[in-house]
């Protein structure tokens, strides 16, 4: 039986490390539906949106809120066939 998650376009967002994988994905679960996906070190946040979506941005910008809370200055991601960063705000860190 197939993945039913498999076709879905995601959004992976590489954090460094467990702990704050889980803190992410508490931060995007509701309205973002985001899991944790992957094993051993390397684990990401899944959120089902396509790169195209209008919703795009307000996903990176919730996300750029949370890496400036957490102490970070930037958080990796990928969407369809690009890379980018999620880059906090140079006064929220």
């Amino acid at each position: 039986m197939p993945d039913s998650q498999a076709n879905i376009p995601t959004v992976l967002f590489e954090v460094p490390d467990f702990a704050l994988c889980l803190q992410l994905r508490q931060r995007l679960q509701e309205e973002w539906g985001a899991r944790v996906v992957g094993r051993s070190e390397s684990r990401f946040v899944s959120v089902p949106l396509d790169s195209d979506d209008p919703r795009m941005e307000l996903l990176l910008q919730a996300v750029a809120a949370w890496a400036a809370e957490v102490g970070l200055r930037e958080v990796r991601f990928h969407a369809g066939e690009r890379m980018s960063l999620v880059v906090a705000s140079p006064g929220d860190v």
